[in-house]
């Protein structure tokens, strides 16, 4: 029989490659130390020994060191382990030299790879005359061979069996963690096969094809779909998708949503949901996989989709299974829910336990990491099992002893008497990954520290008859502290092995489930791997250095504007598309790539054949021969020109929230530093005549002022919060007013078309007043020698609309367009950007502002123009829900009341304002007293009201610095008079309660500044 490579695994691995020899050449050291018995680890069939442990001098000395008898030896062995061939197997006989031995295979992936032997003992007394006479024949020293012999122990043969069938598991184990290491470089080396063998493998699969027109109906299937569905295709051509693929959902047996649809509306790839079972036309049922593409013409335009799908219901029911314990193992360790039962097979923990415990006579369990059992106990006592536990205080100790003995020790296992009871017990932590997540506990055994009178203390105290616990205390085994220290040291040395096992297949599932994604990618057809790119818009093609030719796929020639894929694509080519300005960089990035043999990557500009510019992101990596030399370029090439339009609008909203940011900062302050203005020059101004020469300088800064709050309210618009307050509003009537009035004076005429049947827009009135009047005064002033404003409606309804950001959605469309002189395509992109102007007067706010309130609506707008053409903004603005407006009321006069002579208290941090809002109301008749904080304001009222002399009127200041505001004020208020009236007052446009103030119980609003007429309709208003 020739065995030259039978030793080789798959012919490529020795055995002594997939195991660590000196770490299991330490374990078994403390094997042999705590059992007794030898060990050794043999290759097979060269029977090279690689571990030996424990061996006597009787082999070592005389049978092994002698040539005649150690060959007799190394034949013994070889019979006894020629017919070894399965896992778990063990023979167990007589040496040819008289002692007794047993060996175990190694079997990975069928291969008998190496044995696991013990023995060197006897099973009763030896017969001396016998061994005698061999030694003299084989020329020992013989008094020497026969004291030699005296050592060799006289065990039982149900003993020895015990300790080969822990060898056994250990067997299984060594072969699983061969296996694992195997598996791992199989799995390597199939990944790194090449694209060649890819498409070899994506054409030869068998997977089932069904092919259909852009209606639905068949147009093609292929045998593999004919069995799976049960439909010849003769029959199947023509009908209805749905009518031969029935499939439904295999927890709920509802019919499962049909993919052509979504393919159709789409036009991407769409996967079967998970758990899609197939009905056959027999009603036989399949679990399938996997999805629909759409088939593409050559205008882009689907005709049709492709079905590609495989039976996997075998392999659903075997992942089904496994899904659970592959899910926990790819978590992460640390902060996971990995547990001890995730990373083992408890029944194989449990057979190791068993034997482990049956091999050294101590009792055995693994438990979590709180002493709660996992497996079954071993060799348990009835001392512990049936007395001490049976009690709710001896179970506690228990638990509590056990928790104790498995804490984390990496130096050694941790051994020290149970709490209960005192026997000696033993443990040691399972950690993966860093993670402590089981303890393997030991012990139950006695030495003469433990007395009866403790003993029978101990049954006292947990309350249990003396008599059965003193009983069962004798059957403990007793053993040496020595002995049971050399016991425990093995079972640290075995979890640190169960523990590295663990972690192997931690790694290992998680290869597997990497593995398994690429699988399932694999799996997938050349023409759905196609279609794939097409959806994201990538083009692929491989240029070579060497003769300039080159392949390129069917999007990546309609990027840069091709009709067809051309074979005639080359370097220079790409570069020509390239705008000037980017030539240089992608180049360099080029070149550079060649010189590092590193990935290049860029984004430019490139100009297609249809002379449109566009956007690219672009990789590659460069093949190099032998020499160095670059011979080829695989790249993605991707049009991102979307991408870029979002991130400009991304940068644009940054800008606008910069704005924002400023502006809420400042607006209190300044408000109320117009505020102050505002009331001075009102009070000047009563102080004297109006043919004063002073009148009118006061009259022309009020008006400055009243141009100071219009920047203001522009600046505010940017500012967060104040959100649009909606109302349903015609449009068509409102732009006609307002840009009727801005272009009033003008020789700009107004063309205005609206449909009957236009839908009413949900907007806030005032603010798109200030849009429409920021874009009619833009026209007017592009058209200085006159022309005409178009000024064009229409309803839109938005499905999905990514260039314009909008929801899907009803919308009023509006256009303005210009006859003017149009804008600069350099600077087209900044014009919405605050503070950017091309005029000599103006703030450069009004464009960004009517940005911001139409972005706040929900709506887009939008600019294209021309130079010396014109320009067109364009307006989206969401249309109400009810399209019904309010009943018209008509209209009567009403005379103006007098102003009600009320008692106010004014609270407000601002001197000025307490000083001027005082003598404005007390000219009109008002009692009115001030207050510089909140909590004066509340005693004040509290007081008036004691008093029997209440407020009729409070004007709260929403923000006191360092006190509490208005709001915090009419709290306290409302709880003590439920008929308090207060008017809230602020310059912060951002709050909630100036854009709310009746939910928050206020009764008006005053946004500073504000006039002294202002002032006056609100009290009036409030106090009706």
């Amino acid at each position: 029989m020739n065995h030259e490579n039978e030793f080789l695994i798959d012919g490529k691995y020795s055995f002594k490659e997939l195991v660590d020899i000196d770490h299991l050449r330490a374990m078994f050291e403390y094997f042999s130390k705590s059992t007794g018995f030898t060990t050794g680890l043999v290759s097979y069939p060269d029977q090279e020994l690689l571990i030996s442990t424990g061996w006597r001098d009787i082999c070592t000395q005389f049978h092994r060191a002698f040539p005649e008898s150690a060959v007799y030896c190394k034949q013994s062995t070889a019979e006894l382990t020629e017919n070894l061939k399965a896992l778990r197997e063990m023979n167990v006989r007589h040496c040819a030299n008289g002692l007794v031995d047993g060996a175990t295979p190694i079997i990975i992936r069928g291969a008998h790879v190496a044995d696991l032997a013990s023995g060197q003992i006897l099973f009763e007394k030896p017969d001396l005359d016998r061994f005698r006479k061999q030694g003299k024949s084989y020329g020992y020293d013989v008094d020497a061979y026969i004291k030699s012999l005296e050592t060799v122990p006289v065990v039982t043969e149900e003993a020895f069996k015990n300790a080969m069938g822990f060898l056994c598991e250990m067997s299984v184990m060594l072969a699983e963690q061969g296996l694992a290491v195997l598996r791992n470089r199989d799995a390597i080396q199939a990944v790194q096969k090449s694209e060649n063998h890819l498409r070899i493998t994506l054409s030869s699969i068998g997977d089932a094809v069904i092919a259909t027109d852009s209606h639905g109906k068949i147009t093609n299937m292929n045998p593999a779909a004919e069995e799976l569905t049960g439909w010849p295709a003769q029959e199947a051509l023509g009908k209805d998708l749905r009518d031969v693929l029935h499939i439904i959902n295999a927890k709920t047996r509802e019919v499962a949503e049909n993919p052509l649809a979504k393919v159709l509306a789409s036009g991407k790839i769409v996967g079967l949901a998970n758990h899609t079972i197939l009905i056959s036309k027999s009603g036989l049922e399949r679990q399938i996989a996997d999805s629909v593409a759409p088939i593409m013409d050559a205008d882009h335009h689907i005709s049709g989709v492709v079905l590609v799908f495989r039976d996997v219901t075998e392999k659903y029911r075997m992942e089904e299974a496994l899904e659970k314990r592959v899910v926990a193992l790819t978590q992460p360790l640390e902060g996971g829910t990995i547990t001890f039962d995730d990373l083992f097979n408890l029944n194989e923990i449990q057979r190791i336990q068993d034997e482990f415990a049956q091999a050294t006579g101590v009792a055995s369990i693994i438990t979590h990491t709180d002493g709660t059992p996992i497996t079954k106990a071993s060799n348990f006592t009835d001392l512990c099992i049936n007395i001490i536990r049976k009690t709710e205080l001896g179970c506690a100790n228990c638990f509590k002893s056990a928790a104790a003995i498995g804490r984390h020790h990496p130096e050694g296992p941790i051994v020290q008497p149970c709490l209960s009871g005192g026997l000696w017990d033993a443990g040691a932590s399972i950690i993966v990954g860093g993670r402590h997540i089981a303890n393997w506990l030991i012990g139950q055994v006695r030495d003469e520290t433990q007395t009866e009178e403790s003993m029978r203390a101990y049954a006292r105290k947990i309350g249990v008859d003396e008599s059965s616990f003193m009983r069962a205390f004798h059957k403990v085994p007793v053993m040496s502290h020595a002995h049971f220290q050399q016991i425990a040291q093995a079972l640290f040395t075995l979890t640190n092995q169960l523990s590295t096992t663990a972690y192997q297949n931690v790694q290992q599932a998680r290869f597997i489930a990497e593995r398994r994604k690429a699988e399932e990618a694999l799996h997938k057809s050349e023409d759905q791997l196609r279609f794939a790119m097409e959806a994201n818009h990538m083009g692929v093609w491989t240029l070579d250095f060497v003769n300039h030719s080159a392949t390129r796929s069917l999007e990546h020639a309609r990027i840069f504007g091709y009709s067809d894929v051309s074979s005639n694509w080359t370097y220079e080519m790409f570069l020509e598309h390239v705008l000037p300005e980017d030539r240089a960089m992608v180049d360099h990035q080029l070149q550079h790539a060649i010189q590092t043999h590193g990935d290049c990557k860029f984004e430019c500009r490139i100009r297609r054949v249809t002379k449109d510019e566009r956007w690219i992101w672009a990789t590659g990596r460069y093949q190099f021969d032998s020499d160095g030399a670059a011979r080829h370029m695989v790249g993605i090439v991707q049009d991102i020109t979307e991408r870029k339009r979002v991130e400009a609008e991304l940068l644009k909203m940054q800008k606008l929230s910069s704005v924002g940011t400023l502006a809420g900062g400042i607006a209190h302050d300044f408000n109320n530093i117009l505020m102050g203005l505002f009331g001075n020059i009102s009070l000047a101004k009563t102080e004297i005549p109006k043919d004063h020469s002073g009148f009118k300088p006061l009259e022309d800064a009020e008006k400055s002022m009243f141009r100071a709050i219009r920047l203001t309210k522009q600046l505010l618009t940017f500012a967060k919060g104040g959100e649009p307050v909606k109302e349903d509003v015609n449009l068509g009537t409102l732009v006609e007013e307002v840009a009727q009035f801005d272009l009033s004076g003008s020789n700009v005429m107004l063309a205005h078309k609206q449909p009957p049947d236009l839908w009413l827009a949900n907007i806030d009135k005032g603010q798109i007043q200030q849009v429409i009047t920021n874009l009619a005064l833009n026209a007017r002033e592009a058209m200085p020698s006159g022309g005409h404003l178009y000024i064009t409606f229409e309803n839109a309804e938005i499905d999905n609309d990514t260039s314009r950001s909008l929801h899907p959605g009803k919308y009023v469309k509006l256009s303005f367009k210009d006859e003017g002189s149009g804008i600069d395509p350099k600077i087209i992109d900044r014009i919405f950007d605050p503070y950017f102007t091309t005029k000599h007067t103006g703030s450069g706010l009004g464009l960004a502002a009517a940005y911001s309130i139409i972005t706040k609506h929900g709506g887009h707008i939008g600019v294209e123009s021309e130079l010396g053409k014109g320009t067109t903004f364009t307006l989206y603005l969401p249309a109400s829900k009810s399209q019904t407006l309010p009943r018209d009321v008509p209209f009567t006069a009403k005379p103006v009341s007098t102003f009600p002579a009320a008692k106010i208290l004014v609270m407000d941090d601002e001197e000025f304002i307490c000083m001027v809002v005082p003598r404005w109301l007390t000219r009109k008749g008002c009692a009115v007293e001030t207050a510089s904080d909140g909590r004066q304001a509340v005693e004040m009222y509290k007081r008036a009201l004691e008093t029997g002399t209440p407020f009729d009127l409070l004007i709260l200041d929403l923000t006191i610095p360092g006190g509490i505001g208005g709001q915090e004020v009419l709290k306290e208020l409302l709880a003590i008079d439920p008929a308090v009236k207060a008017i809230v007052s602020s310059g912060y446009a951002e709050s909630s309660v100036m854009s709310n103030f009746g939910f928050y119980g206020f009764k008006g609003v005053l946004a500073k500044p504000y006039t002294e007429n202002q002032l006056q309709a609100v009290i009036r208003d409030v106090l009706k």
